[in-house]
């Protein structure tokens, strides 16, 4: 077993008896979703949790550092053996979680792209529904000479 999977293991009884608590790996780590809200990542037997204004008040002498260059700064948390204070501050930091963007299922998307396809074999797209799709008027002789082209009207 890897070191990433010890610790998520390790964190999983950290939060044991915490609802909505669930612990998924992710690129090397793993993320903390807390009722359906990411509470934060955990790599390298580290834990970045989301910094916002409850976080600032209460971990105001936690350091903080961005996930990845560029990224935002979250909370380094370096007391993570105390499983009463990870799931206490699990609770406090709730409200100031980010709602996560629900996602469509692989069904959802499959589905998309099969109707997108159908419709593409089924009728051509005439000029004048080129023109709602583009939103730039096609000018009438334009619109008339492709349309008498793509009937075969020129051959």
């Amino acid at each position: 077993m890897s070191a990433n999977k010890d610790f998520a293991e390790f964190l999983r009884g950290q939060f044991d008896g915490l609802e909505g608590l669930s612990i998924k790996p992710m690129m090397g780590g793993c993320v903390i979703h807390y009722l359906g809200r990411v509470l934060g990542f955990a790599f390298d037997d580290r834990i970045l949790l989301e910094d916002g204004p409850t976080a600032q008040r209460i971990l105001k002498n936690c350091p903080r550092e961005p996930l990845f260059p560029g990224s935002k700064n979250f909370v380094i948390l370096t007391d993570y053996q105390n499983s009463r204070l990870l799931q206490q501050l699990a609770v406090a930091l709730y409200d100031d979680l980010p709602i996560s963007k629900p996602r469509k299922s692989d069904r959802a998307v499959r589905d998309l792209k099969t109707d997108k396809q159908s419709s593409r074999k089924s009728k051509p797209i005439s000029a004048a529904d080129k023109t709602s799709v583009h939103k730039a008027p096609l000018d009438p002789d334009i619109s008339s000479f492709l349309d008498f082209h793509r009937k075969g009207g020129g051959q």
